[in-house]
């Protein structure tokens, strides 16, 4: 097996991590010594490894423990309060209380409507409700005058 930084470039971040075996490591150093591509990958990993190192590390502030569990403890009380919506809002519950409703709203509609009188249009309406529904018929009567003229009419072949 041919060992190339080239085509796998793990193998210069685990040289640098100590993490080859002598012989694979001992490989990768000869190719660098060949390859500058490779050699400048190498230097620009030693160069961040070396800049992470050089930095401070970071201390939590002396509250962090007290802050960290009240905010848990707010997260997990508001968790709390919404818990007694959830077995509302899922399953069959919502879709009951959105019939009810609708079947309230339809009741009130249909009581509150019981008492008031017949407009004289609604009157005139339901009066002449056979004429309104043949209206097709009687809007196009000036075709129904003209009929023999239709009936010797031949159609175009």
């Amino acid at each position: 097996m041919a060992i190339d930084p080239c085509k796998d470039e793990t193998l210069l971040s685990a040289l640098m991590d100590n993490q080859l075996p002598p012989e694979h490591a001992a490989a990768v150093r000869r190719h660098m010594a060949t390859c500058t591509t490779c050699r400048k990958r190498f230097e620009a990993l030693q160069q961040a490894d070396a800049i992470i190192r050089s930095m401070a590390g970071s201390e939590p502030s002396a509250d962090f423990d007290r802050n960290f569990w009240r905010k848990v403890a707010d997260l997990e009380s508001r968790r709390a309060k919404r818990s007694w919506l959830r077995p509302l809002l899922t399953g069959w519950r919502p879709v009951l209380a959105s019939g009810m409703a609708v079947g309230v709203a339809a009741v009130i509609l249909f009581y509150t409507s019981q008492g008031k009188e017949p407009s004289p249009e609604e009157v005139f309406i339901a009066q002449n409700m056979e004429l309104l529904q043949n209206y097709d018929v009687i809007d196009h009567l000036e075709l129904l005058e003209q009929w023999d003229a239709i009936e010797t009419m031949k159609e175009p072949s």
